[in-house]
């Protein structure tokens, strides 16, 4: 009996270490999508798929067309920009 207790207290720990686990690598994720200019989870919102998806096709791309898609990857993060900061600067313009 207290070596089956003792199993289920150890699955439960691990249940919660893998939920941890998850949430750190949620967390790491959003970070490293935000300074990484959030090109593949537009792209993926957009087109309506999941972003790791959306990222693994592209480093497939990057590894057959040895890295041009890198260069549609920069002005896709440059367009945005751009359009985030006209967005912002309409909002601007338009607050009374």
């Amino acid at each position: 009996m207290l070596i089956l207790g003792l199993a289920g207290k150890r699955r439960g720990l691990a249940a919660d270490h893998n939920a941890s686990v998850t949430r750190q690598m949620d967390l790491f994720r959003n970070k490293v999508e935000r300074v990484a200019f959030g090109v593949c989870g537009w792209l993926a919102d957009r087109m309506g798929i999941q972003r790791r998806r959306v990222r693994m096709y592209f480093i497939y791309l990057s590894c057959l067309s040895l890295g041009s898609s890198v260069l549609f990857y920069l002005f896709a993060a440059f367009w945005l920009n751009v359009r985030n900061y006209m967005r912002e600067g309409k909002r601007m313009l338009t607050k009374p």
